[in-house]
């Protein structure tokens, strides 16, 4: 079975989707009959642009945390928004994650998906799955911001990958239309929250669901 899931590294419930998936998938004993095929998904995109010498475009810059802009964004309290918080770091304890989402820094993840695709080509789907999880880690948990390409490249050297290569794809829009055709692809499906799993191409699951109904998802079709 082929499970492709849209994510974005800047959401942390699709750390906590994919940590249990995968979970769960170990527990039916069903990992050698199970591939994954990620797709890139921002959930925060540049609003404005400006000039740059060397790729045209240059993002906006954000400044703050997700505490704000959380509260800000869904009309709610600091105190409620306290609670949401609590809530994703409960959820991802189950996981074994460590979640610090309201202190991390508000920032793009287009280059932190480029990294990914860059890593898929070189080094294969399990140097592309460690990028991933390390950009997981190191946002959500440690609270760097990965769209800082001093980030990226040190996520790039500590999974294996090639430092001047690596230099001269973030320096680039390499990789840049994959990541946009992940969104549109996205779009044509409909798809609006993350994770969303599409497995076998026919069947989905959205959202953070539970272990009861993901195990009886895969069991019907594994």
């Amino acid at each position: 079975m082929v499970i492709t899931y849209w994510s974005d590294f800047a959401c942390p419930y699709c750390y906590i989707g994919i940590a249990r998936m995968k979970r769960l998938i170990r527990e039916l004993g069903a990992e050698g009959k199970v591939s994954f095929e990620r797709k890139s998904f921002q959930l925060r995109k540049p609003l404005s642009y400006g000039t740059c010498p060397a790729c045209g475009n240059l993002k906006e810059q954000l400044s703050g945390t997700n505490a704000s802009h959380f509260a800000a964004k869904y009309k709610m309290s600091e105190e409620k928004a306290a609670e949401q918080f609590a809530q994703m770091s409960r959820m991802g304890a189950e996981e074994g994650l460590e979640i610090r989402y309201a202190t991390a820094p508000l920032c793009y993840t287009e280059d932190a998906h480029r990294l990914v695709k860059f890593a898929e080509e070189r080094g294969g789907d399990a140097v592309a799955a460690l990028v991933s999880e390390t950009l997981f880690y190191m946002y959500l948990t440690q609270n760097f911001d990965i769209s800082d390409q001093r980030i990226l490249l040190g996520i790039a050297k500590g999974t294996g990958l090639n430092e001047q290569e690596t230099i001269r794809m973030l320096s680039s829009d390499d990789y840049g239309a994959n990541v946009q055709m992940d969104s549109m692809k996205a779009d044509m499906l409909g798809i609006h929250v993350v994770p969303y799993f599409l497995l076998d191409g026919k069947y989905y699951i959205e959202g953070v669901q539970s272990d009861e109904y993901i195990r009886e998802v895969l069991k019907a079709l594994l």
